[in-house]
């Protein structure tokens, strides 16, 4: 068992949790959603990819509609600006469906009550084993750019941020299914993990020198772990921390393709966190150790001691739109601290690090990527 899956079983199974308490609520009201993603699109789909029915389909994150154009094209590049594009395809939906399995087994780990359980078997079920809704598994279409192409593989990303979570604590969890229910999503989940082995995939992730790159090898991994291909995701493990970790990391610990960005604090706290969390999976598996991936002069402990330091100094340097979220750097400092059996990075020295389990255990991936979740299931959640 990881660090992680370890610090997941113990709050879930704390009483006293107010987190758990929002979550079980949150559950509850969520048992009457179960919505194959498929047949819950608002409307058609605003461009034809040549995409079947059933696979997802999702549009460049920050490609916006050219304002001096009559149909919007040729779309124009925005970097960090969310498109309002995006809650026209499968992305907000397919998060809510990740989310809400999410929610279903954080609370089923922690209860007699077989309800959570139940109704995340549907949500399972409708999205990933019933024929006629389940997505399909592959990522053909993600990310396009409507008149340029029908899918880019950067879209990847859109899965690989959310899914690695969910799988975290299915895994825990999945005694608390049906049989057939494991059965149908790890056959579901190692098609998946096939396509991504293909070797156009593969090797398009591989040379990627940013976040999309660590994020497609955690994905692959949890895939591997989960359906009993642990030496595939041995070999992704070694690849991420001993070949694109050290490519990625400047002398001063810095990731300067997510510092040229302008969201540079998200990415780069998204980045080290997909690091931190592949390091606590090679542990497990024997292909890496805590004490050499956190030696001072270890590109990931540099590249933790980067963020970290600039933020005890002061203002954060780099671009940022929006305000510099602290918090999104607090899940990677729990999980260290955790893993290391002391506390390397005191959390409490920097204003605005979230408490460690409350950071590790948000239902979601990331806290930049918060729940996407229904209105009142969001409620629920929070009345704690």
């Amino acid at each position: 068992m990881t660090h992680l899956e370890q610090l997941i079983l113990d709050e879930t199974r704390d009483a006293d949790s107010s987190g758990r308490r929002g979550r079980a609520k949150a559950s509850a009201a969520a048992a009457s959603e179960p919505v194959p993603l498929v047949t819950s699109r608002p409307e058609p789909l605003p461009y034809d990819v040549g995409q079947h029915p059933q696979d997802y389909v999702s549009v460049g994150t920050y490609w916006w509609p050219n304002p001096d154009t009559s149909d919007g094209r040729p779309l124009v590049h925005r970097d960090g600006e969310f498109s309002p594009l995006i809650d026209r395809y499968d992305r907000p939906r397919l998060d809510q469906v990740f989310d809400t399995i999410h929610l279903h087994l954080l609370v089923a780990l922690g209860t007699d009550d077989p309800q959570p359980a139940e109704a995340a078997a549907a949500v399972i079920v409708g999205n990933f084993i019933e024929p006629t809704t389940r997505l399909n598994p592959n990522l053909k279409h993600t990310q396009h750019v409507p008149g340029v192409d029908t899918g880019r593989l950067v879209g990847v990303i859109d899965v690989s941020i959310r899914m690695p979570a969910v799988l975290d604590v299915y895994r825990l969890s999945r005694h608390l299914l049906p049989a057939d229910v494991t059965r149908g999503f790890e056959g579901w989940g190692g098609q998946l993990l096939d396509w991504l082995l293909e070797e156009d995939v593969r090797t398009w992730h591989e040379s990627a020198k940013n976040n999309l790159g660590v994020y497609y090898d955690l994905l692959a991994e949890s895939l591997a772990r989960t359906v009993g291909r642990v030496d595939v995701a041995a070999e992704r493990l070694r690849f991420c921390l001993g070949v694109r970790l050290p490519q990625q990391v400047d002398d001063d610990g810095g990731l300067p393709h997510e510092l040229k960005r302008t969201r540079s604090f998200d990415y780069t706290t998204m980045t080290i966190w997909g690091f931190v969390r592949a390091a606590d999976a090679a542990v497990e598996l024997d292909v890496a150790d805590w004490a050499s991936l956190l030696d001072a002069n270890a590109p990931l402990r540099r590249c933790v001691d980067y963020v970290y330091d600039h933020l005890a100094a002061g203002p954060w340097p780099h671009d940022q739109i929006g305000q510099v979220e602290v918090r999104n750097f607090g899940p990677a400092l729990a999980l260290i601290n955790a893993s290391a059996g002391a506390p390397l990075f005191a959390t409490d020295a920097i204003s605005g690090l979230a408490d460690a389990k409350e950071a590790l255990l948000k239902v979601g991936a990331h806290p930049w990527h918060p729940p996407q979740l229904s209105g009142a299931v969001l409620a629920a959640l929070r009345e704690a």
